[in-house]
């Protein structure tokens, strides 16, 4: 399971190192009051606004898995020392969008795996072995299982909009705390 959260983190940003560009974002290596953060996409406008000595706040999207090399992050906003919040607004909408693209998959999925593993749990309760009422039932419950699915991933996307309305309202984070989540590999 992929475990990510939105956060704030504020110093003084050394030049960016890129280390790929695609479709106008570049991964990059930022070292941040002293603090390396690999792994780092920056959508290419908010690059443009970095200044080298500058101190900023960058608001971002970072992964916290297990396996500190398989970590990123996203930048959404940057807000400069002159206290103009840049941000990335084209990810408000592609973000939901993609979540409501992967959730008729989830749905489907869900819908199946329901189908496989509803039997049980309604025999269970309703003590019936009438294979009528197990294979309407079943279908019923996986139908409501698969909506379920689709519904948190509506949720998921609805936070997001929420969220990325107000990036400044985000927890704030130290850049040593920050930098611990990635591979010393990377450093």
């Amino acid at each position: 399971m992929i475990r990510f959260d939105c956060r704030q983190v504020t110093g003084v940003i050394e030049k960016p190192r890129v280390i790929a560009t695609a479709q106008g974002v570049m991964t990059a290596r930022i070292v941040i009051d002293g603090q390396v953060l690999p792994n780092v996409l920056l959508p290419g406008m908010i690059f443009e606004e970095i200044e080298a000595g500058e101190r900023v706040t960058l608001y971002g999207i970072f992964t916290k898995k297990k396996d500190k090399t398989a970590n990123t992050a996203t930048i959404y906003a940057m807000k400069g020392a002159n206290g103009k919040l840049v941000a990335a607004r084209q990810y408000q909408i592609k973000v939901p969008v993609m979540l409501m693209v992967y959730a008729v998959p989830l749905m489907i999925l869900a819908f199946i795996a329901g189908c496989f593993l509803s039997p049980y749990p309604i025999h269970l309760v309703s003590g019936s072995v009438d294979p009528d009422y197990l294979v309407r039932t079943t279908f019923v419950w996986a139908f409501w299982e698969g909506i379920l699915a689709g519904l948190v991933m509506v949720g998921i996307a609805v936070n997001w909009i929420r969220m990325s309305n107000d990036p400044e309202s985000w927890a704030a984070i130290d850049a040593a705390s920050l930098s611990q989540r990635f591979s010393k590999a990377f450093k």
